[in-house]
This record gives C-alpha cells, structure tokens and sequence, in this order.
C-alpha cells in the first residue's frame, strides 16, 4: 500500500507493535479506597525514619518486622493473602495430555518465532501459557481465581479422593478457573517447629478442614474469609494432639499458631480468653507447688596451704627464739636449778613435772610475773 504527501510517494508496510501499557493516575483517597492496607513509603524509607527516632538498628528492624506483621495479619481478616500454600482449591477443570512429540503444527512454530526479539519474560510467559495441562469451561458461572499469586488446584470430580494430586497454577499462566470448593490444609510443619519434627513429617498424614463451597460466595476474597481457621479449630487440634507430649509454652503454642496461619503475639482478646480457659481446663488436675526456701550457711572451707604453714611455723619459733632480759634471767636460774637436781638427785613434790609444761604457758607465764621465784612459776603453771 502506497501513499502520496507533498508529491513524495511513501510505501506503509504492516508492523507488529508491541503492547502499549498506559498508568491511570489515581489520587491517594481513591487508592487508600481500593487498599485500606496502601503504604505510601517503601520499607527502607520506614526503616530509616525509624532509625532517625530510635539511633538504633536493632529496634528498627524489629519496629519494620512487626508493622509488616500487622499489616498482613489485616489482610488476612479481609481475606488477602500474600501466600496460598495452605489453600487448596477444587476447580471446574480436567487435565488434558500434552504429548509434546506429537505437535508437529506449523502455526505453533510460527508463534514462537514472533518471540524473536522479546525479553525472557515474554518467552517465560509464552511457554507457560502454551503448555498450560488444564481445560475448563469459560462460561461457568462459577466465582473465578485471579490473582497475582501461585495456587493449588485439585480436579473436580476427576481427583482420587484418598491420594489426591494438586496441580500449581502460576499468575503467569493468566487464567480464570472455576472454583467449586476450597479447604484448608494444615501444613505437617512450619519453620517454627523442630528439625526432628520436619524429618519425621513424611510419617504424618494430610490433616484438611474448613471445606466450603463457592457457590455461597459472591468473589474469592470472601471465600478466603470463611475458609481460614479460627481458634476453635486450633483448641481442636490441641486436643487431638495433647498426648504428644507437647509442652505448653510459648514457643510450641505460638507454633501451632503458625501452622493455622495466626501468630500468638496478634491474638485478639477474645481468642485469647478463649485459650486461656482450655489452657486452665487441661491443667486443673495440677496442684500449686510450694517452694520452700531455707536459709543456707556457708561454712568455711579449710584449706591447707603448706607454704602458708610453714612460715606460720617459722614465725613462731622466731618468735622463741626472740627472748628477753627476764626470759634469759629464768633460762640462766632453771639451769642452775637443774644442775642441783642432778647432783642431789633430789627435786621437792611442789614442783611441777618438767615433762608436763608446755614452753607457750611457761613463756606466757613469765611476761606476766616477772618478780615471782622460779620455784613459784613452775609451781603455778
């Protein structure tokens, strides 16, 4: 096709354009409307006001953990989720083969080659959405999923009721399923728990509860709602599970909170009284235990030191060996005494056995009376 402007002949050839996207500029209340849950500042800009407030990362961060925290635990109650592991729904689809060496269809080629000169995310989304296994109606009249997160479906009524198989479906693959029913499965383990629980957790059968039917809801938010468990399912799974020696602290409980999507520390007060009644029924056949404290003596160790010993000992003989005037007078008249007493080989019964007196009372003795006869000392003594 050709076209004349200014006598300039001009040859319009066809042009395969890219998709056109287009940003509709929304003011903060229209947002706010739509998202009650809509941050207008990122996380580091939160954290680092917060770490303008505190002077301290630490407290920082646990502030950020904790608004996040809360902020997902509202969405939950509205039935907004950032994670659908959990949720398992039965859809209005079967499973159709794809026998890949078959396909030998020249228009299949040529759509993969348009994706020549598109980005990895265009050829990522092309292969996804061709090799798609799943068929279903487009006029269900059934509420529909469509969500920018991953799910897991099950085929009604195709799925075996004992060993059922759960197919991915990608927010890539851009489809809308028909959703007949959704249930909650409670997860065998979480990253709360024990290693030794996630290596035993291939022992322990799929627990699923909290089966609704879609054609009660008007969207799948409000399917969501109802299908989340609620603390009476988890006081159910107490008991079920209160022979397994579990303990009852916080970070078992707050545990099992986990595996039922809730967190022990955003426990509102009505679950909590609620808790803390089962917590009492199960633990009422316990009696207060008494602890009685006595006072405790410490006794003084006895520690022999040989070295300190010792000098104890060379201290005391320094201490005879140390002797005064009067000291040296009694020594000089004792000597004299005794020197009688061999020659006469006689010595009076007033006067005390020589074995008998010990040199400590005899030294003391001395000091104190320094004018008494020798006879009188010994005789005292």
């Amino acid at each position: 096709m050709s076209i004349e402007i200014d006598n300039i002949m001009y040859k319009i050839e066809d042009e395969e354009l890219d998709d056109i996207e287009y940003l509709e500029i929304m003011s903060l209340d229209d947002i706010i409307k739509d998202n009650p849950s809509f941050i207008a500042l990122s996380s580091i800009d939160i954290h680092d006001n917060l770490y303008n407030m505190f002077l301290n990362k630490k407290k920082a961060d646990n502030v950020v953990k904790l608004f996040y925290e809360i902020i997902e635990d509202n969405n939950k109650k509205r039935g907004l989720l950032n994670n659908y592991e959990n949720y398992i729904f039965n859809v209005e689809a079967e499973k159709i083969e794809n026998d890949l060496l078959r396909i030998k269809d020249p228009e299949d080629a040529n759509y993969f080659n348009k994706l020549e000169k598109r980005e990895i995310s265009d050829y990522d989304k092309a292969k996804n959405k061709y090799f798609f296994c799943l068929k279903y109606n487009n006029e269900s009249t059934n509420i529909r999923f469509n969500d920018d997160k991953t799910i897991l479906v099950s085929l009604e009524p195709y799925q075996n009721k004992e060993f059922p198989v759960y197919y991915p479906v990608f927010p890539i693959d851009e489809v809308n399923i028909p959703i007949i029913s959704a249930y909650y499965k409670i997860p065998k383990t979480t990253i709360n728990d024990n290693i030794y629980e996630h290596i035993t957790s291939f022992l322990i059968n799929n627990n699923n509860i909290n089966l609704k039917f879609a054609y009660n809801y008007d969207n799948v938010r409000e399917l969501i709602k109802d299908v989340q468990p609620d603390i009476k399912h988890i006081i159910r799974y107490l008991n079920e599970t209160k022979d397994d020696n579990y303990t009852l602290n916080y970070n078992n409980i707050n545990s099992i909170f986990k595996k039922f999507g809730k967190s022990l520390d955003l426990i509102n007060e009505t679950d909590y009284d609620i808790l803390y009644d089962y917590m009492i029924s199960i633990t009422e056949y316990e009696k207060e235990r008494k602890n009685i404290s006595r006072q405790v003596k410490i006794k003084k160790s006895d520690i022999s030191n040989k070295k300190l010993i010792f000098f104890d000992k060379l201290k005391s003989i320094l201490n005879l060996l140390d002797l005064k005037d009067n000291m040296i007078t009694f020594l000089e008249n004792t000597k004299i005494i005794l020197d009688e007493h061999i020659s006469n080989v006689f010595i009076t019964d007033e006067i005390t056995n020589l074995n008998s007196i010990n040199i400590y009372d005899l030294i003391l003795h001395i000091d104190i009376s320094e004018n008494e006869e020798i006879e009188q000392i010994l005789s005292n003594i």
